[in-house]
């Protein structure tokens, strides 16, 4: 998923760098590319911060099997709890991405010439297969947080309750978005997991079926997070190494930045999931088709 999404954002990026459409905005007598228009740098931008996010939950993931590999019991709790987060929650971005490269091509995004289209037929399949995005939310609710009434969803949650504090540390006002919008996911995902633990425990009423209604919007939520401390991480060692006179200035700047508009543009996002998870059940299960 990460690897089709990083190809169309990159031929988004060259075609909206050479594609020249309407003026300024502060001076019409000035043409200019289109990836000079606020809307084309949203999407960009959305494309790049999506990718970014699942690109490194994807190492973390990545990171833990090695060390299940080598007989770490906590680190395997760990890739048990990713997987199915890594795989739904990349293959949907792919499929987000690569559709938001055949829109910044605009008309041209259907010329077969161009392959912007081809992206997205090449993305399309993977939500389906090796097991589908449904069944991965399922393998979330029931067999990764019920299994052990929410243990290691917990521990994670921990985790990125204790990068907050370490955001904290930074003192830097352009931290601030992230820092809030990460807290304020955090709450929201916690709600949804006890929610879920709660429908598991022995006599709850419907507590499976609500559980299946809901693992979808759960496993979106749980994702945004996820990414969300990700870009947390990417901008404290960004931030170490400025302070350090390492690394390419603005290579590092461009990090903060990105991870800024995942803040306010992206993860907000999981607040809806969290939401949907804990009170959309019944219109699902009620529903007459």
């Amino acid at each position: 998923g990460v690897s089709v999404a990083e190809r169309s954002y990159q031929h988004a990026l060259e075609y909206a760098k050479d594609r020249e459409q309407g003026t300024s905005l502060s001076d019409k007598s000035r043409g200019v590319a289109i990836v000079e228009h606020a809307d084309v740098k949203r999407m960009l931008l959305t494309m790049k911060a999506n990718i970014e996010a699942c690109r490194a939950l994807t190492y973390e993931a990545a990171l833990h099997l090695d060390l299940a590999a080598q007989g770490d019991a906590e680190a395997q709790a760990r890739v048990d709890l990713l997987t199915p987060i890594v795989k739904a929650c990349g293959t949907d971005m792919s499929v987000e991405v690569t559709s938001t490269g055949v829109q910044i091509h605009g008309g041209m995004g259907f010329v077969e010439e161009t392959g912007a289209a081809q992206f997205y037929r090449d993305a399309r399949i993977l939500p389906i297969y090796e097991g589908t995005n449904g069944i991965q939310a399922m393998d979330l609710a029931f067999r990764k947080t019920l299994r052990d009434q929410g243990a290691a969803a917990k521990a994670y949650l921990s985790e990125v309750e204790a990068l907050l504090r370490d955001l904290d540390q930074l003192a830097d006002a352009k931290i601030l978005p992230l820092r809030h919008a990460l807290d304020e996911a955090l709450q929201s995902l916690t709600a949804a997991t006890a929610w879920v633990v709660g429908e598991g425990m022995p006599g709850a009423k419907n507590g499976a079926e609500n559980v299946a209604a809901s693992s979808v919007p759960y496993l979106k939520c749980f994702g945004l997070v996820a990414g969300g401390a990700m870009m947390a991480r990417s901008v404290m060692a960004a931030k170490q190494q400025l302070e350090y006179g390492q690394g390419d200035e603005d290579f590092l700047n461009d990090k903060i930045n990105t991870a800024r508009f995942y803040a306010t543009h992206i993860l907000p996002q999981a607040n809806a999931y969290a939401k949907a998870s804990m009170d959309g059940a019944q219109s699902v299960l009620e529903a007459k088709f």
